[in-house]
């Protein structure tokens, strides 16, 4: 069985120069033994003998050691020529080696620079695409100013159509104001249509003057129903972008996600508006102030979420000789503000929550007021100053008071009912002493102090 050879045996020697080294050897040995009797047959003086029983032992020695010493000779020279062999293979694989190192630094410097250019064409690839979106967004900003200030052109025409399309021009520029993250500019979008709800526009139609020249003068009688339906649109605008919506499509079996509309976080100043059946229900208003605005026939808050608003010295009227209403029913009130407002018409706040702070200071109602049903909660706190409920009827029928209430300076005396059947809560409402007896359904009677019209002390 031949056995293998492991790479520990396998000689550095290449296979040509190893068989020199056996020729060599093999050939030292002859060479030697042919010294030996060359030297030994001087000595007796005989040739071709191959038996040197004749020979004394000096000289086998002397011709032993002739021998080995030529021998000697011989092997250093072939050492030495295996040294040179071997000096040689080393400096031509030395070369060999310092031309591959050589090479491989020349491919390694190429990889280098092509590592460097490819990087450096990266870094332009990437300047070229931020440059090119920063083109993209100058000319898509470019376009939407283009576009605002044709809306805002449209908006003072004398025609309606054209001013419904200015309207709708501006909804769809604040839109996309929004989607390209741009904030403060939709917020302008939206201040034109609060500023064109502010603006008293008086109809414009053509005449001529005293030298028959063509003039546009102010025509109050037609087109005011135009108009109207004009400042419809722009609250019907407002309030659909307002209202919560569905954040995704449900997964089936699941309910839908609600949120604010893409308008509810805006600030909206509609202070002096002129509003004409304003339908806000279900809207979301995070600031509107709607201070001496004038709200004309159906006004509707209903189940609106309304984080801060003012109504300071608002007016609400009837529209011609239709009636009015306005509705806060079911709405969430966080910090309202009603001082000095005119309610001419009747309103209701039936199952509205009052969350934070509300103020009627000053207020005025003139027609019944309902608030049956309605929540003061624990963190509310809720002023009604020196309010005139007029003559009609006030219910308060239902509702909890979980929070402070004053009435302390109301005078009731010329209502005709103020009814507060059914009313519960933690909190009694603060009333004078002397009109406790004008409310029916008073539910806090034999549990209130007479001097301060709160629960007595434990």
């Amino acid at each position: 069985m031949t056995s293998e050879r492991s790479p520990s045996n396998n000689s550095s020697i290449p296979k040509p120069l190893g068989r020199w080294v056996v020729y060599g050897a093999a050939a030292t040995a002859l060479l030697g033994g042919a010294l030996f009797y060359l030297f030994a047959w001087q000595q007796l003086g005989q040739w071709w003998v191959w038996s040197l029983g004749d020979a004394t032992g000096q000289q086998v020695f002397d011709s032993a050691r002739t021998a080995v010493t030529l021998v000697g000779v011989v092997g250093l020279g072939g050492a030495a020529f295996l040294a040179y062999r071997r000096q040689k293979s080393t400096e031509e694989t030395l070369d060999i080696n310092r031309e591959t190192t050589t090479h491989a630094s020349k491919a390694l410097e190429v990889s280098t620079k092509s590592l460097q250019v490819s990087t450096d064409t990266l870094i332009l690839g990437q300047e070229q695409l931020v440059l090119g979106q920063k083109q993209f967004e100058h000319e898509t900003v470019r376009i939407l100013r283009e576009r605002y200030t044709a809306a805002t052109e449209q908006l003072g025409s004398s025609s309606f159509a054209v001013r419904l399309a200015g309207l709708y021009a501006l909804a769809a520029l604040a839109d996309d104001w929004r989607e390209i993250d741009k904030p403060s500019e939709q917020q302008a979008c939206i201040d034109v249509i609060c500023a064109y709800l502010r603006t008293p526009t008086i109809p414009m139609k053509e005449d001529v003057d005293e030298d028959n020249e063509p003039v546009f003068v102010e025509d109050v009688q037609a087109g005011s129903k135009a108009e109207h339906e004009v400042r419809r649109t722009a609250v019907r605008i407002i309030a659909e972008r307002t209202r919560p919506r569905a954040a995704a499509l449900p997964a089936p079996g699941s309910y839908a996600e609600f949120v604010d509309g893409p308008w509810s976080d805006r600030r909206f100043d509609l202070t002096g508006a002129e509003l004409v059946d304003a339908d806000f229900s279900s809207c979301t208003f995070h600031d509107l102030d709607l201070s001496n605005a004038q709200f004309i026939g159906q006004t509707t808050f209903s189940a609106s979420e309304l984080r801060r608003v003012h109504f300071t010295n608002a007016r609400f009227y009837t529209h011609g000789l239709k009636t009015g209403r306005a509705s806060f029913s079911a709405a969430h009130l966080r910090t309202a503000i009603f001082k000095d407002v005119g309610m001419l018409v009747p309103c209701t706040f039936d199952g509205t929550q009052f969350e934070e702070s509300a103020t009627f200071y000053g207020a005025r109602f003139l027609a019944s007021a309902s608030f049956a049903g309605a929540h003061f909660s624990e963190t509310s706190s809720t002023l009604f100053d020196e309010v005139d409920f007029g003559n009609d009827m006030i219910t308060f029928a239902r509702a909890r008071f979980d929070g402070p209430v004053d009435f302390s300076t109301v005078d009731f005396t010329f209502t005709r009912r103020v009814d507060f059947e059914g009313a519960a809560g933690s909190t009694p409402p603060r009333i004078a002493p002397d009109t406790r007896d004008r409310f029916p359904g008073w539910p806090w009677t034999d549990d209130a102090d007479a001097d301060t019209d709160g629960p007595e002390p434990a």
